[in-house]
């Protein structure tokens, strides 16, 4: 993770990203998310987070403008599903992971302070356009870290990632785990498992069978897994 990272926010740097700048994350839960997160706190910037395939394409065009976003990250899979961007460098974390060499580690000066933002979270836009919320790293702390928001997170339990990677509470799956080292457990969608699942939700939409599969195929996982 730290030497991926590194190499991430090598090429986020190249591209302009410093201490107070917002970098997109338009992906899905995965091991990049993951890197994308880390990398661009190791120079100081904030990330706004999109879920690419939930997400309409005038959200994603919207979060980036307004953000002042001069990079967004995505995955492969999530490429051919972004709109265009005037203004912005779209970076690819995989194609950077396989073909940057780390030349420099990030000067730990630029790591943030904990009234520097952290997340950018906007709101869906379903009532009009979409808000943002610039939340600081010393407020996460605050509520990721202590109790009864640490939810009991710690070395040894696991986090299922099961929403939505815009939506506010996953901070618990994300940051509260980075935070905490807790084993990280992908759900994978239900419609890649039932039949009557094997069409994604229409854009921008999420069926609520499809979430409330998500969590039960999870749970029955991680409970297969402790007992067997």
């Amino acid at each position: 993770m730290d030497h991926a990272s590194n190499k991430l926010a090598a090429a986020l740097q190249a591209k302009g990203v410093g201490p107070g700048s917002v970098v997109g994350l338009y992906l899905k839960r995965s091991l990049p998310m993951v890197v994308g997160i880390v990398a661009a706190m190791k120079l100081g910037a904030a990330y706004a987070p999109q879920h690419v395939g939930v997400a309409p394409d005038e959200i994603l065009t919207r979060v980036a403008a307004v953000s002042g976003a001069p990079v967004v990250l995505t995955m492969r899979d999530c490429f051919g599903a972004l709109p265009s961007f005037e203004t912005v460098n779209v970076l690819v974390i995989e194609d950077v992971l396989e073909a940057e060499a780390l030349t420099a580690v990030p000067d730990a000066a630029l790591r943030p302070k904990p009234e520097d933002r952290c997340i950018l979270l906007f709101t869906s836009g379903t009532t009009g356009q979409p808000n943002g919320v610039q939340v600081t790293h010393g407020n996460l702390a605050n509520v990721l870290f202590t109790a009864p928001g640490d939810l009991g997170i710690c070395p040894g339990r696991k986090v299922g990632q099961i929403l939505s990677i815009a939506f506010d509470m996953a901070a618990w799956e994300t940051l509260g785990a980075l935070g905490t080292g807790p084993r990280w457990s992908f759900a994978v969608p239900a419609f890649f498992h039932f039949p009557r699942f094997r069409s994604p939700p229409p854009r921008g939409k999420l069926d609520k069978r499809l979430l409330l599969s998500m969590a039960k195929d999870h749970i029955e996982a991680q409970a297969s897994e402790l007992h067997g």
